[in-house]
C-alpha cells in the first residue's frame, strides 16, 4: 500500500476556512496523474486574474518529486500546465515568497543537502537559484515576515522520526540571509506540534503556524498553533524552553483541527486538507493508502477531518487486505503473490492501519497486524468469518486479492466500505453475451479492480468499457529480501 494523493483549491479567503470549512462542492481538482503519480503540496498564486497553483508531482517510478503549475482561469477551467522547476534531487513543497517586488520560491530539497531559494526569471516555469539559506538541510521550511524580521519555521532530517517531533527555528534581517538559528533548538518538541503543515500568516494580529500531529501517524491531522513574536525576540539570545501547546512562546489556536468527521461523495478522493496559497485557498486531499485513486464509495463511509486555517494533513485510512484461501504468510513457501501483499503493507505509511486477513493453517509468521480464518472453509462460510471481522475492524479499504467470485460476494454482502479487487493475473475475456453480463454483475460491485500490467489492465477495459473507468494497474512491486528464507531453516 502507498499513498497516492490528490491536490485542489477554494476560492475563500483563509479567515473564513478557520471558522467553516470547505464544502465538496467548493474544491476544484487538479488533474488526476495516473496510477504511479501524484499532485501534492500545494501553493497557489494569482496574477492578472489567472491562478497559478505550484504542486510537487512525485512519480513513483523514478521515487523523486519536481515542482509543477497548473493555472485556472476565472471560472475556474484549466488553462496551462507545465514543469515549474526540477533537479536531479526530490523537491516539494513549494513555498511561495515575495520581497522587493520580486517572486521566490523555497521548496524543500533536504536531499541536495541543503535549503536553496530560487527567484523566479520568467513566471511561472523560468526560476535561478540566487542564495542556500542556513547551513541545514530544512525540511518544510516555513518562512515568514513578521514584526520587522523573516522567521523560518522547520524540522530537520535524523533518527527516530526526527522530523515529525522537533520543530526548529532561525530568523534574518533580510531573506536571502545570513540566518541565525534560534537559540532554544528545538523550540518545540513532540509529535503533537512540531512538524511544520503549511504557511505561516497573520490573524487578529498574530502570527500563527500550522503544524502536523503525528502522533497516531504522520501527517494525521493539523494543530494551529499561536505564536508569541515579541517572546521569541526577548530569547533570541538565550534558550528558550521545549514548548507544549498550552503556553509559553506557542500555544494552542482556538480553531480546532482533524478532530471531526465530514462525508464526501464520489468522485472526491479523501478528505480535502487546505494549504496556504498567496491569493487563494490551495486544498490538497488525503491520501489513499494502497493502489490509486480510491474514491469515496457509494455507501459514503469514507469520512475526513475539519479543516485548519492552512493545512489539513494527511488523513490515515484503514485497511483490510484479504488474502485468498490457500495463500498466507510462510516465508518458506511464499509465492509472488503474499509477497506482493507484504510488500506493499511493510511500506504503508501507517503500519497500524492495515491488517491483513488469511487462512490460520497460512500464517506462520508471526504479524502484529494479521487476523486469521479458520482453514478448510468453504466460499460462504469463510466469507461470513471474514466479514464478522471486517465488522469489527470498521476498514475504509478493503483489498480481496485474486478470488473474483468470493471477492465479489464480500462486496456485496459486507459492511460499507470501498471495495477493491486486486488480480495478479487477467480477467478471460467472456466467450458470450450471457458470460458478459453475468461476470459484469459480479465485477460491478467493487469500487476499483487493480491488475499487475498495463496489458490485463487494457485487455479488461475492452471487454467491459463499462468498467473502464475503475481500473487501475500498479506493477508488482516485489522486494525480495522481506521474503528469503533464513538459511538456517
Amino acid at each position: 500500500m502507498f499513498d497516492i494523493w490528490r491536490s485542489g483549491y477554494l476560492r475563500r479567503p483563509l479567515t473564513e476556512v478557520m471558522d467553516r470549512p470547505p464544502r465538496p462542492d467548493e474544491i476544484v481538482w487538479l488533474p488526476d496523474r495516473g496510477p504511479h503519480a501524484f499532485y501534492a503540496d500545494p501553493f497557489g498564486l494569482e496574477r492578472d486574474g489567472v491562478l497559478t497553483v505550484f504542486v510537487e508531482a512525485f512519480d513513483y517510478r523514478v521515487r523523486r518529486g519536481d515542482i509543477h503549475y497548473c493555472q485556472y482561469d476565472a471560472d475556474d477551467r484549466l488553462v496551462g500546465q507545465g514543469v515549474a522547476l526540477a533537479e536531479p534531487w526530490h523537491l516539494s513543497y513549494p513555498t511561495l515568497i515575495e520581497d522587493g517586488g520580486e517572486l521566490y520560491m523555497l521548496p524543500e530539497a533536504y536531499k541536495s543537502g541543503g535549503l536553496i531559494l530560487y527567484r523566479c526569471r520568467r513566471f511561472p516555469d523560468d526560476w535561478e537559484a540566487v542564495a542556500r539559506l542556513g547551513a541545514s538541510p530544512a525540511i518544510d521550511a516555513t518562512v515568514v515576515r513578521h514584526d520587522g524580521r523573516w522567521w523560518m519555521f522547520h524540522a530537520l532530517p535524523g533518527p527516530d522520526d526526527r522530523a515529525m517531533r522537533e520543530l526548529h527555528l532561525a530568523w534574518a534581517e533580510r531573506l536571502t540571509g545570513p540566518w541565525t538559528p534560534h537559540a532554544g533548538r528545538p523550540v518545540m518538541s513532540g509529535f503533537q506540534t512540531s512538524r511544520p503543515g503549511g504557511s505561516a500568516f497573520v490573524h487578529d494580529g498574530a502570527l500563527h503556524l500550522p503544524v502536523q500531529d503525528c502522533v497516531p501517524a504522520y501527517g494525521a491531522a493539523v494543530n494551529l498553533l499561536r505564536i508569541d513574536v515579541p517572546e521569541l525576540r526577548r530569547h533570541g539570545g538565550a534558550a528558550v524552553r521545549t514548548g507544549r501547546s498550552g503556553g509559553g512562546l506557542f500555544r494552542r489556536a482556538a480553531h480546532p483541527v482533524g478532530r471531526g468527521r465530514r462525508q464526501f461523495p464520489r468522485p472526491q478522493v479523501g478528505a480535502p486538507r487546505p494549504r496556504r496559497a498567496l491569493a487563494e485557498d490551495a486544498v490538497q486531499a488525503a491520501p489513499r493508502p494502497g493502489a490509486e485513486r480510491f474514491a469515496p464509495d457509494r455507501r459514503g463511509r469514507l469520512s475526513g477531518p475539519l479543516f485548519s486555517a492552512l493545512r489539513v494533513s494527511e488523513l490515515t485510512m484503514r485497511v483490510a487486505v484479504v488474502l485468498p484461501r490457500g495463500c498466507g504468510f510462510r516465508p518458506d513457501r511464499a509465492n509472488s503473490m503474499e509477497t506482493v501483499v507484504r510488500t506493499l503493507a511493510a511500506h504503508a505509511r501507517s503500519q497500524s492501519a492495515v491488517t491483513l486477513i488469511c487462512d490460520a493453517d497460512q500464517a506462520t509468521a508471526p504479524d502484529p497486524r494479521l487476523l486469521t480464518v479458520p482453514p478448510g472453509l468453504g466460499g460462504r462460510a469463510r466469507n461470513r468469518r471474514i466479514k464478522a471481522l471486517l465488522e469489527t475492524l470498521q476498514p475504509d479499504v478493503v483489498e480481496y486479492h485474486q478470488q473474483l467470485k468470493s471477492a465479489s460476494d464480500l462486496a456485496a454482502e459486507g459492511p460499507p466500505a470501498t471495495y477493491v479487487l486486486y488480480r495478479h493475473t487477467r480477467i478471460k475475456p467472456p466467450r458470450h453475451p450471457l458470460d458478459a453480463w453475468r461476470y459484469g454483475r459480479r465485477l460491478a460491485r467493487f469500487d476499483r479492480l487493480v491488475f499487475v500490467s498495463e496489458a490485463a489492465g487494457q485487455e479488461f477495459a475492452a471487454d467491459y468499457p463499462a468498467l473502464a473507468d475503475r481500473v487501475s494497474v500498479v506493477c508488482n512491486p516485489i522486494a525480495v529480501e522481506a521474503w528469503r528464507a533464513d538459511p538456517a531453516d
